[in-house]
């Protein structure tokens, strides 16, 4: 993850964050981010900092968090859905893929 203090002009890395490849930012409530493995963390600080939230033991596809809590991340299964921030999921919906 990079960020920037002038407005987007230069970038430097953020030291410590996890290898996030989803990222979904809600209008109240955490930065949620997902690694490629399935791992589900949130910052209640803009990014500085990230606590574990949950191992979904599956590869994500895409994620987003609609705020009060609510966060969905679709995998190659099927759709998890979190009421809680991303401590714990649910099955949202399962694929039907042979």
């Amino acid at each position: 993850m990079l960020r920037s203090v002038d407005q987007a002009k230069t970038f430097t890395p953020v030291v410590g964050t996890p290898p996030l490849i989803l990222r979904s930012w809600p209008d109240d409530g955490p930065l949620i981010g997902v690694t490629p493995t399935g791992m589900v963390y949130a910052s209640q600080d803009s990014g500085a900092t990230w606590q574990v939230r949950r191992d979904l033991g599956e590869r994500p596809q895409a994620v987003e968090s609609a705020g009060r809590g609510l966060v969905f991340v679709a995998t190659e299964k099927g759709i998890q859905r979190s009421t809680d921030s991303g401590t714990t999921f649910e099955t949202f919906y399962t694929f039907d893929a042979p």
